[in-house]
Protein backbone atom coordinates (compact mmCIF):
# COMPACT_ATOMS: atom_id res chain seq x y z
CA UNK A 1 0.00 0.00 0.00
CA UNK A 2 1.36 3.25 -0.88
CA UNK A 3 1.42 5.98 1.33
CA UNK A 4 -0.14 9.56 1.66
CA UNK A 5 3.54 11.10 1.00
CA UNK A 6 7.01 10.07 -0.06
CA UNK A 7 8.76 11.88 2.57
CA UNK A 8 10.69 9.16 4.81
CA UNK A 9 13.75 8.12 2.93
CA UNK A 10 11.58 6.50 -0.28
CA UNK A 11 12.74 8.85 -2.85
CA UNK A 12 16.73 10.03 -2.50
CA UNK A 13 18.84 12.41 -5.38
CA UNK A 14 21.60 10.80 -6.82
CA UNK A 15 23.97 12.09 -3.72
CA UNK A 16 21.60 10.33 -1.51
CA UNK A 17 20.28 13.44 -0.32
CA UNK A 18 16.00 12.27 0.52
CA UNK A 19 13.64 14.55 -1.33
CA UNK A 20 9.68 14.78 -0.86
CA UNK A 21 7.07 13.86 -2.99
CA UNK A 22 3.74 14.70 -1.91
CA UNK A 23 0.33 12.66 -2.79
CA UNK A 24 -1.41 14.63 -5.89
CA UNK A 25 -4.15 12.47 -7.71
CA UNK A 26 -5.52 9.28 -7.63
CA UNK A 27 -7.50 7.94 -10.90
CA UNK A 28 -8.73 4.48 -10.35
CA UNK A 29 -5.68 2.05 -10.48
CA UNK A 30 -3.59 5.16 -10.95
CA UNK A 31 -1.21 7.34 -8.14
CA UNK A 32 0.14 10.46 -8.90
CA UNK A 33 3.10 12.03 -6.73
CA UNK A 34 4.75 16.02 -6.74
CA UNK A 35 7.91 16.81 -5.70
CA UNK A 36 7.22 19.09 -2.48
CA UNK A 37 7.84 22.71 -2.89
CA UNK A 38 7.86 22.15 -6.75
CA UNK A 39 8.42 24.88 -9.43
CA UNK A 40 5.58 24.88 -11.75
CA UNK A 41 7.49 25.09 -15.33
CA UNK A 42 9.25 22.19 -14.02
CA UNK A 43 7.39 19.44 -12.48
CA UNK A 44 8.26 16.37 -11.00
CA UNK A 45 6.06 13.37 -11.03
CA UNK A 46 6.30 9.98 -9.69
CA UNK A 47 3.39 7.77 -11.02
CA UNK A 48 2.30 4.23 -9.98
CA UNK A 49 -0.17 2.47 -12.87
CA UNK A 50 -1.72 -0.63 -12.14
CA UNK A 51 -3.59 -3.05 -15.04
CA UNK A 52 -5.64 -6.36 -15.00
CA UNK A 53 -5.49 -8.34 -17.98
CA UNK A 54 -7.85 -11.21 -18.43
CA UNK A 55 -10.44 -13.12 -16.07
CA UNK A 56 -9.13 -12.93 -12.41
CA UNK A 57 -8.74 -16.62 -11.04
CA UNK A 58 -8.10 -18.05 -14.47
CA UNK A 59 -4.54 -19.01 -15.89
CA UNK A 60 -4.79 -16.56 -18.07
CA UNK A 61 -4.97 -13.63 -15.92
CA UNK A 62 -2.06 -11.24 -15.68
CA UNK A 63 -1.06 -7.94 -13.74
CA UNK A 64 1.08 -5.41 -15.24
CA UNK A 65 2.45 -2.74 -12.59
CA UNK A 66 4.24 0.39 -13.73
CA UNK A 67 6.63 3.24 -12.04
CA UNK A 68 6.58 6.57 -14.09
CA UNK A 69 9.36 9.16 -13.20
CA UNK A 70 9.29 12.19 -14.72
CA UNK A 71 10.99 15.16 -14.08
CA UNK A 72 11.36 18.66 -15.79
CA UNK A 73 14.60 20.82 -15.69
CA UNK A 74 16.02 23.67 -17.58
CA UNK A 75 18.08 22.84 -20.35
CA UNK A 76 21.89 21.91 -19.61
CA UNK A 77 23.02 24.10 -23.16
CA UNK A 78 20.75 27.46 -23.21
CA UNK A 79 19.84 27.23 -19.55
CA UNK A 80 16.33 27.76 -20.77
CA UNK A 81 14.47 25.25 -22.29
CA UNK A 82 12.44 23.26 -20.46
CA UNK A 83 12.96 19.29 -21.31
CA UNK A 84 11.99 16.29 -19.60
CA UNK A 85 13.28 12.57 -18.86
CA UNK A 86 11.69 10.02 -17.68
CA UNK A 87 12.10 6.37 -16.20
CA UNK A 88 9.74 3.84 -16.81
CA UNK A 89 10.05 0.34 -14.83
CA UNK A 90 7.24 -2.64 -15.37
CA UNK A 91 6.64 -5.52 -13.62
CA UNK A 92 4.24 -7.98 -15.32
CA UNK A 93 2.90 -11.21 -13.84
CA UNK A 94 1.27 -14.38 -14.52
CA UNK A 95 -1.60 -13.96 -11.33
CA UNK A 96 -3.20 -16.52 -12.25
CA UNK A 97 -0.04 -19.14 -12.43
CA UNK A 98 0.82 -17.11 -8.55
CA UNK A 99 0.52 -18.07 -4.97
CA UNK A 100 3.15 -16.29 -3.86
CA UNK A 101 5.59 -13.02 -4.35
CA UNK A 102 8.41 -15.19 -5.44
CA UNK A 103 8.94 -14.11 -8.48
CA UNK A 104 7.79 -10.48 -8.32
CA UNK A 105 10.79 -10.29 -5.27
CA UNK A 106 12.93 -11.61 -7.65
CA UNK A 107 12.83 -9.88 -10.84
CA UNK A 108 12.40 -6.66 -8.66
CA UNK A 109 16.00 -7.55 -6.81
CA UNK A 110 17.44 -8.20 -9.55
CA UNK A 111 16.39 -4.55 -10.91
CA UNK A 112 16.93 -3.01 -7.51
CA UNK A 113 21.02 -5.17 -7.94
CA UNK A 114 21.56 -4.42 -11.49
CA UNK A 115 20.54 -0.67 -11.31
CA UNK A 116 22.30 -0.13 -7.68
CA UNK A 117 25.43 -1.98 -7.52
CA UNK A 118 28.47 -2.47 -9.47
CA UNK A 119 29.22 -5.98 -8.72
CA UNK A 120 32.48 -5.53 -7.35
CA UNK A 121 30.97 -4.42 -4.05
CA UNK A 122 27.71 -5.27 -2.15
CA UNK A 123 27.03 -1.50 -1.36
CA UNK A 124 24.17 -0.14 -2.91
CA UNK A 125 24.58 3.06 -4.74
CA UNK A 126 22.48 5.96 -5.72
CA UNK A 127 25.35 7.59 -7.74
CA UNK A 128 23.79 5.92 -10.88
CA UNK A 129 27.05 4.02 -10.89
CA UNK A 130 25.49 0.28 -11.14
CA UNK A 131 26.00 -1.68 -13.91
CA UNK A 132 22.58 -1.48 -15.87
CA UNK A 133 22.04 2.69 -14.21
CA UNK A 134 25.17 3.21 -16.75
CA UNK A 135 23.88 1.06 -19.38
CA UNK A 136 21.01 3.12 -18.94
CA UNK A 137 22.19 6.50 -18.70
CA UNK A 138 25.14 6.27 -21.15
CA UNK A 139 22.96 4.35 -24.09
CA UNK A 140 25.42 1.97 -24.16
CA UNK A 141 25.41 -1.98 -24.47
Amino acid sequence: MLPNNLNTNEVKTSAGVEVEFLYHDKQGQVAIYAIKDENPSQPQRIMFRHEEVGKPGTLGYRRRSNMNISVTKLSEVDSVTPVTGRFNATVDLPEGHSTTRALADLLLAYAVSLLASDGSSTTISFAGNGTAAQVLADGTL
